[in-house]
């Protein structure tokens, strides 16, 4: 017998090539003015590209792991995992639709290669105090 999995509702039968490749697509490319960000709890929250104002790609403290940063007008979005630089350079083409976030104990269950990611956060940055201009600054 196959053992089946539930992954955030879905059934997941391990010998089922078309659904362990649709499992390991943590990410979706297309054409929007959005990215959707899924995470493990089903929760769901897009942001509107064209208010990116950088992002950037670094090692993460902890073994192979890498860390994207994408800083918009309002939040501050937070993608780790691996092999994330197909994320990062469809980020940067606006070809990304949808990134989706997937539990560390699956990880064996994509190719090496693949995009993987572990843990993303959107954080609003309201509270954060923006730089003042060299005019605004009193003497």
């Amino acid at each position: 017998m196959t053992p089946k999995f539930d992954l955030v509702g879905d059934s997941f039968d391990v010998s089922n090539d078309n659904q362990k490749n649709s499992f390991s697509k943590v990410f979706e490319e297309g054409t929007s003015p959005t990215i959707d960000f899924q995470f493990l709890d089903g929760r769901c929250e897009f942001l509107r590209t064209a208010h990116i104002l950088h992002g950037e790609i670094a090692k993460a403290d902890t073994g192979k792991a890498e860390i994207l940063k994408l800083l918009f007008s309002t939040h501050t979005v937070i993608i780790e995992g691996y092999c994330l630089q197909e994320i990062y350079n469809l980020i940067k083409s606006d070809k990304l639709v949808r990134v989706k976030e997937n539990d560390k104990r699956y990880i064996n269950m994509v190719e090496d290669n693949e995009p993987f990611v572990t843990r993303l956060e959107v954080i609003w940055r309201k509270d954060e105090a923006l730089p003042s201009s060299p005019d605004d600054q009193s003497e």
